[in-house]
């Protein structure tokens, strides 16, 4: 299109008025009328046509017909009116205002939460609405993902592990439609769900959750969360040995979920409002339904088709051009939520005479205004001068769904390959295609690095900028103007630039403006050969379907030495360091108790053990992922825990004898004169006549006789019958741990 030059004529572009608005809160825009009387004065346009100007702006606001003044308010006695990405870039870096998707993977309780609005589609936890206590073995949790209706979650995440809820029927309705039927959560006898997820939406009619108002007296209907959207869940108490498992984090599993957000985005093409990811409708619906600022939606509807155009990707593949997925909180400023919102797309926003907010989604647009030597009252340019530092590269980290939803940096757009690296960083967490973000930041890279930047003070043609009025090329009111031709002898030729910055200054004359010399190739981007592959961020994945190692030579022994006390030792061969152990542990009968160890541990000494009680062991290994292997062994390893490990010595020679009276025998010995020694066991085998040899396996206990060391002992037994019978004496200490067997004697009883 040929460039034409444009000159001044009507006041309607004093259409500004200076009132900002500073804080996070739907606005109202207030009619205003003293600024255009007093522009008018100073531009010497009152008199008999200048007052009836005057007087016909005057009246058309107020009645309502004028806005409040841009948003970014004003400063000195400024007032700004257009910016472009390049001008917001250092809001750009990662900060704390500008929250990593990952850091949104979690539930948070906090006294006062800031409300949350979700565009596009994001994977997010949210807020603890609600938290209860153990109740029935349960523990019931309310998460609210966003303080607004919403199209609803599409995939369910506990603790990072993506799950799938029963679909009753399919289950022959034993399992509820709101249960997870993904192991560990789900157990099969009986078919039961250690967790359930109930969500919901915030549309029209939402009712309280039924299973909290039937379990809590204190949650009633009242409890509705109306407006709201998110989830409903509560976690099964689970035996120890599988907590870790089942819950990793040590707690009740924390949820997240792949959520569409805001469902109440207008589209004025189909002039119906519903779920888009569209840059344009939700940089409109952010403008008008939070900022309460008002748009022309006929604009809005010419840059959503630009936003919808497909364009061709790095693999080969088609995509829309811009879209926009994020999280806001109410406590960000309009100058935060902006500059994402022109990261996103490579954006461009003004505030046009009329006092609507418009803007342009990133496209090359032929200029269509020249400024010329006579617009400037002073003008500075810098040529090619970019630091003694300047970038070599830029990247961005963006939020990647094949990466699970979190930041994910993308490959480097390189400017100076020659030059030591010194890359930029940027946090375009609204975009989810390593296509859209190398289409930000060629554009963004290359304003950086232009050839002149230019800053200067310009006359009244600075309404033109911002579209004050029907250009001499046909365009339409309204239209701002992001390009434009530079003509000024500083320069020494007409430089194509973009504007990046327009400012009213004081008294409504004179503005000023922040150009970047560009090309037009700067905003046309061949994926094909521009776009550098995108950095692999699949290991975990390849890692998550290898086999967890197991330990298969556990063993356990009774710790001697211990003053009296109950220990056992087990050991097994230390795995590598990316495996830590997990040793479960019960007294034989009972509970198992799990005991979570660090990578390389090789052993674990359990204490507080009762003396002559069996215990059982069995181990497993955990990748540093959480994933677990299979216990073993399969049958428990046993061992008898001991508190004195020091056996007695034998009985004192010859002193181990039988008599017979009356049929019952007496057995006599002397204690063996040792300080471990406790009790003897009085062991008997009967035989009907005597055999070829004796053997103590044949033999039964048939009395513990305690004593003293040292002492001469004995004991009748009276339950003997007719026949030939052999006994045995061991000495035992405390712990039962036996001394040398005496025996055998026998005798013959009639």
């Amino acid at each position: 299109m040929p460039i034409k030059r444009l000159r001044k004529r009507a006041l309607a572009m004093a259409l500004v008025c200076t009132t900002a608005l500073t804080t996070p809160t739907q606005a109202a825009a207030e009619p205003v009328t003293m600024f255009f009387q007093g522009f008018l004065a100073a531009a010497g346009f009152y008199g008999a046509a200048g007052g009836a100007v005057a007087t016909a702006l005057g009246g058309a606001a107020a009645a309502g017909a004028a806005v409040g003044g841009f948003l970014f308010g004003s400063l000195a006695g400024r007032v700004l009116l257009s910016l472009a990405l390049s001008a917001v870039v250092n809001l750009l870096t990662p900060q704390p205002e500008i929250p990593r998707p990952s850091s949104q993977f979690a539930n948070y309780v906090q006294p006062i939460a800031p409300f949350e609005r979700v565009y596009g589609e994001v994977k997010k936890g949210g807020v603890m609405a609600f938290r209860s206590g153990i109740r029935d073995k349960l523990k019931h949790m309310v998460i609210t993902v966003a303080a607004h209706p919403c199209e609803g979650p599409q995939t369910h995440f506990l603790d990072l592990r993506e799950v799938t809820l029963a679909k009753g029927s399919a289950f022959d309705g034993v399992m509820l439609d709101h249960e997870v039927i993904t192991k560990p959560y789900k157990f099969d006898d009986p078919p039961r769900s250690r967790v359930s997820i109930r969500p919901f939406t915030g549309g029209p009619g939402q009712v309280a959750d039924p299973i909290l108002v039937s379990t809590f007296t204190e949650f009633t209907a009242a409890h509705d969360f109306a407006g709201h959207s998110g989830v409903a869940y509560y976690c099964r108490e689970v035996p120890q040995e599988d907590f870790l498992e089942v819950y990793p984090s040590g707690r009740e599993a924390v949820y997240t979920g792949i959520w569409r957000g805001w469902n109440a985005i207008y589209d004025p093409r189909s002039d119906e409002a519903g779920w888009s990811q569209n840059w344009a409708l939700c940089l409109a619906h952010e403008l008008v339904n939070v900022w309460g600022l008002d748009v022309d939606w006929d604009r809005v509807a010419v840059e959503a088709d630009i936003c919808d155009a497909l364009v061709t990707n790095g693999d080969g593949g088609t995509q829309k051009r811009w879209t926009f997925n994020h999280v806001f909180t109410d406590d960000q400023d309009f100058q935060t939520v902006i500059a994402q919102f022109l990261g996103a797309a490579d954006g461009y926003l003004w505030q046009r005479p009329d006092g609507k907010v418009d803007f342009y989604a990133g496209r090359w647009m032929a200029p269509t205004l020249a400024l010329e030597a006579r617009d400037f009252f002073s003008c500075q340019v810098v040529d090619g001068n970019h630091g003694l530092n300047p970038r070599t590269e830029y990247f961005a980290e963006y939020r990647e769904p094949d990466n699970g939803y979190r930041e994910t940096p993308s490959a480097g757009w390189v400017v100076d390959a020659e030059a030591a690296r010194n890359a930029q960083q940027l946090a375009l967490y609204p975009i989810d295609s390593h296509n859209q973000v190398l289409r930000v930041l060629k554009p963004l890279a290359r304003a950086e690095r232009a050839r002149f930047k230019i800053s200067g003070t310009i006359g009244l043609i600075g309404y033109e900028l911002i579209g004050g009025r029907e250009n001499d090329a046909g365009g339409t009111a309204g239209l701002a103007h992001r390009f434009v031709t530079v003509s000024h002898p500083v320069l020494g030729e007409a430089v194509v630039c973009e504007v990046a910055k327009v400012e009213r200054l004081a008294g409504g004359n004179s503005f000023t403006v922040e150009l970047i010399s560009i090309a037009s190739e700067d905003r046309q981007f061949v994926s094909a050969t521009e776009e550098p592959a995108r950095p692999s961020y699949n290991a975990a994945d390849v890692e998550g379907d290898d086999p967890i190692d197991t330990i298969d030579d556990l063993t356990g022994t009774a710790v001697s030495g211990t003053g009296g006390v109950a220990q056992i030792n087990w050991s097994w061969t230390a795995p590598d360091s990316s495996l830590s152990p997990d040793l479960r542990l019960r007294e034989q009968g009972g509970d198992w108790q799990l005991v979570t160890l660090p990578s390389g541990t090789g052993s674990f000494l359990q204490t507080g053990l009762i003396d002559g009680a069996t215990y059982q062991a069995e181990i497993r290994c955990r990748h540093r992922s959480n994933r677990v292997g299979e216990w073993r062994p399969l049958t428990p390893v046993e061992v008898v825990a001991i508190a004195d490990t020091m056996p007695p010595g034998a009985h004192v020679f010859g002193s181990f004898a039988l008599s017979e009276t009356g049929g019952d025998v007496t057995v006599s010995f002397e204690a063996p004169n040792d300080a471990p020694y406790y009790a003897t066991r009085i062991l008997r085998a009967d035989y009907a006549s005597a055999p070829g040899s004796y053997d103590v396996a044949d033999a039964s206990l048939v009395r513990l006789e305690y004593g003293l060391p040292g002492q001469v002992d004995s004991w009748e037994d009276s339950t003997v019958t007719a026949g030939h019978h052999a006994y045995w004496i061991v000495p035992i200490n405390a712990s039962g741990v036996a001394g040398p067997v005496s025996g055998p004697e026998t005798i013959d009883t009639v």
